[in-house]
Parts: structure tokens; C-alpha cells; sequence
């Protein structure tokens, strides 16, 4: 299993830019980065803006990744009914409670 944690940069190249752009990438390169990817973005219309180049660069974290890290959980609060029976339902913090609400109205429907 694949234990790398990677950092990530975006870059941001204008069309004007790109002349320098290999020089660029070269010294990040010694750095330790290297391309995951690479876009365009179109300006939107008549916003007068230019078309971009959008690379992304990964390199390896000094710290090894954590696999068995969990996510913080969300806070209590009311969020939409996963299940969809309801606008929405109680998150304790750690599990969906029978609490739920619809149009401001409290009610109980067990999960």
C-alpha cells in the first residue's frame, strides 16, 4: 500500500507567460515537483479576460501519509435527511438521530 502523502500547487499561466513556462516548470522540478496535470480555461464572454493555462504540480510531503487518520466528523446540527423521507434530520456529531424537520416543524421518524 502506497503510503506517500503528496502537496499540491496550482499554477495560474497567462497566454503571454508561456515562453517561460518550461523554465519554470525545470526549476520546480529541482525542487521536487512534478506535473499531475494539465487544462485550459476559457474566459467567460466579454469579461475581457484571458485564456489561462492551469497546471497542477504534486510532490511528496516530508510527513509519510496517515491511512488510518478518519475524517473529523460534522458537528450536531441539522443537515438534509440522507434519506430523503424529510427536509431534514438531526446529525448528533457521530450518528443520525430520529429528530427531523420539515418547513420548521419538528417531528420524529425513526432511522
Amino acid at each position: 500500500m502506497d503510503t506517500t502523502a503528496w502537496e499540491y500547487r496550482l499554477l495560474s499561466v497567462k497566454q503571454f507567460e508561456l515562453p517561460g513556462l518550461q523554465t519554470l516548470l525545470n526549476d520546480l522540478g529541482l525542487a521536487g515537483w512534478e506535473v499531475a496535470g494539465v487544462t485550459s480555461s476559457a474566459p467567460a464572454w466579454n469579461t475581457g479576460a484571458q485564456q489561462e493555462t492551469l497546471v497542477v504540480l504534486k510532490r511528496s510531503s516530508e510527513q509519510p501519509a496517515d491511512r488510518n487518520r478518519q475524517a473529523p466528523a460534522a458537528p450536531g446540527a441539522w443537515y438534509p435527511d440522507p434519506r430523503g423521507r424529510h427536509e431534514l434530520r438531526w446529525w448528533s456529531g457521530s450518528e443520525w438521530t430520529d429528530r427531523v424537520s420539515d418547513a420548521g416543524r419538528e417531528g420524529v421518524d425513526p432511522v
